[in-house]
């Protein structure tokens, strides 16, 4: 029986970080935050730091690395020219013992984690608004979260009866905005994107009643905010969001480690014994990158226009 490698694991893993660095690379900050002389640098700053993540992310290690990789490999086998030394030409650079995917997962948390002083920075400047009401800031965030957990009811990720279907899908990241204040940047109350697998790239969600509800509300709720007031509960999403992707044993942090373990294994394959790898190494490298090859990403941005 051919062993099995992991792939779900490591496709979901990469839906989970996907979303977090779409909504990430998206955010916006306050217009009052941006034009005060005074944020220059960190605003800068920001901008730079999440552009970079998402290019290091998803053009770098995902679409540079991970899904060619897989992909390459898969084509060896059906052209029967996969061979042992072959594959390992594709895993690893030239005397290099860490695997290609493994020096990016490296790279990409170095470069989350020069997001923590930003992230003071804004926490900075979040504390240093005057005037907010706290008690609406707290019914926002309360309102907000309610919004995340019904988006994330709406997530798709991997399984093997999708797998199995032999159809190449495609996991579309959307990042979402809602376009309440008409003369501010849309807000984005979401902490992530929302991922839809489908055959063809998705650029719509269908809304669940609950969340048209809470939109609705959180409508309501930001219509009746003063300005400070509507400053303070933007910084705290956008503080929210960037917390749970630049500390070092954030969310983010974790499941991309996973990442890492997985294709470890993975890799770890290619470089086994001869003996092992004809007893069964290449059979299973071959049914894992048959199996990853059916999976691919995108990613779109939907802007959710007021419902009222």
């Amino acid at each position: 029986m051919t062993r099995l490698l992991p792939v779900i694991d490591i496709l979901n893993n990469l839906i989970t970080v996907n979303n977090f660095l779409m909504a990430s690379q998206a955010l916006k900050l306050p217009k009052a935050v941006t034009d005060n002389p005074d944020n220059e640098k960190t605003v800068h700053d920001f901008r730079e730091w999440k552009q970079t993540i998402w290019q290091s992310y998803f053009e770098g290690l995902l679409n540079a690395q991970i899904v060619p990789q897989a992909d390459e490999i898969n084509q060896l086998y059906n052209l029967q020219a996969a061979t042992q030394e072959g594959i390992q030409g594709i895993l690893f650079e030239e005397g290099n013992p860490v695997p290609i995917v493994i020096a990016g997962t490296d790279q990409l948390a170095k470069l989350l984690a020069q997001g923590e002083p930003i992230l003071g920075d804004l926490k900075a400047i979040a504390e240093s608004i005057k005037h907010a009401d706290e008690k609406e800031v707290a019914e926002i965030s309360k309102t907000v979260k309610q919004l995340n957990e019904s988006f994330d009811q709406d997530q798709q990720k991997f399984n093997q009866t999708i797998l199995s279907a032999g159809t190449t899908l495609i996991a579309t990241v959307v990042d979402v905005s809602i376009d309440i204040a008409a003369e501010e940047p849309p807000i984005k109350p979401l902490i992530q994107g929302v991922t839809q697998i489908g055959k063809d790239v998705i650029t719509e969600i269908k809304l669940t009643r609950e969340s048209i509800d809470l939109l609705e509300q959180l409508e309501d709720q930001w219509a009746a905010l003063d300005a400070a007031t509507a400053e303070l509960a933007q910084m705290r999403m956008v503080v929210d969001q960037i917390d749970q992707v630049v500390q070092e044993g954030s969310f983010v942090f974790d499941v991309l480690s996973r990442v890492a373990a997985d294709w470890q294994r993975v890799a770890s394959v290619a470089k086994e014994s001869h003996k092992r790898w004809v007893a069964g190494g290449s059979d299973a490298m071959e049914e894992w990158a048959a199996r990853m090859s059916l999976a691919g990403f995108s990613s779109a941005t939907m802007q959710l226009a007021p419902t009222t």
